[in-house]
């Protein structure tokens, strides 16, 4: 698979996400990516960028197999396990073409492990992911233009891609 740059900034991610592959995204977000990305990015920003539209991924949300979805969440279980339902291996409708999983803050082990396990079962869910990265990113900025990484920096602990 390509190799994508660690994103920095929300702006970044969406950018990663949107630069090859399909023209627009969805963007899939819990409460703590919605207050990270409503913190640096307004609604046009984003929309300039590729993204079609949001969704709150604690919702039930409507499939939109067209579309890829930028998923920016909390490492969260709720969050985690939200997500492989919209790509297990019953629905009779994919939820989202592909699936950009950017998280706010670093995935705990556990969770971590259910990913990867879920990309050894599912195939679906493994052809879906197109990345996986810790972007290590919370309010601290007090500006919309410079959001500042957690402490310990912006580097992920995991590559390009949640497989081992």
């Amino acid at each position: 698979s390509a190799t994508h740059p660690t994103p920095h900034s929300p702006r970044q991610m969406i950018n990663v996400a949107t630069s090859g592959g399909e023209d627009f995204k969805c963007m899939v977000l819990d409460r703590e990516g919605t207050r990270v990305l409503s913190g640096c990015c307004g609604m046009s920003e984003i929309a300039a960028l590729g993204v079609t539209h949001t969704d709150d991924l604690a919702k039930d949300r409507q499939p939109q197999p067209q579309l890829g979805a930028i998923y920016f969440v909390a490492p969260t279980q709720a969050s985690v396990r939200r997500i492989l339902n919209d790509f297990h291996k019953k629905r009779s409708i994919r939820m989202y073409s592909e699936a950009w999983l950017f998280f706010t803050r670093a995935i705990p082990e556990f969770l971590f492990e259910l990913i990867q396990l879920e990309m050894r079962m599912n195939e679906g869910f493994r052809s879906a992911v197109m990345l996986c990265r810790e972007i290590n990113l919370e309010v601290r900025a007090p500006s919309r233009t410079s959001p500042a990484p957690a402490p310990g920096g912006a580097e992920p602990r995991r590559g390009a891609v949640c497989a081992g």
